[in-house]
């Protein structure tokens, strides 16, 4: 859409990029000039590019993940409880007591944490 045009609509665009994933590509000349889009939309794409900045193998090690759920060899990953040991912030005692982390579900059919 065209600056010309969505100077007119403003409002009304406003209010249709406030929904899910919708954005508008204004132009000038023809040319792709700016991007309309929600506050939140913004701020998750900042977010986003922020993580993968901070983290550059974050896309080919959730790819690597996948694929080790898909084959099994997910579970032979160590829990956190077993990380947080290994590096000192929990002592082993506290794994069996009432409320430590578990991804295991309790013979109660209740949730853990």
């Amino acid at each position: 859409m065209s600056l010309t045009e969505a100077r007119k609509k403003i409002f009304q665009l406003s209010d249709n990029v406030q929904k899910a994933a919708n954005y508008y590509i204004l132009t000038e000349n023809g040319r792709a000039r700016t991007v309309l889009l929600s506050a939140d939309d913004f701020d998750s794409c900042m977010e986003t590019m922020d993580v993968i900045r901070e983290c550059p193998g974050i896309l080919e090690d959730a790819k690597q993940l996948e694929k080790d759920i898909k084959s099994g060899v997910a579970k032979k990953y160590i829990s956190l409880e077993e990380i947080l040991v290994k590096e000192g912030y929990l002592d082993k005692k506290i794994l069996n007591k009432k409320n430590a982390i578990s991804n295991k579900p309790n013979r109660k059919g209740t949730k853990t944490a």
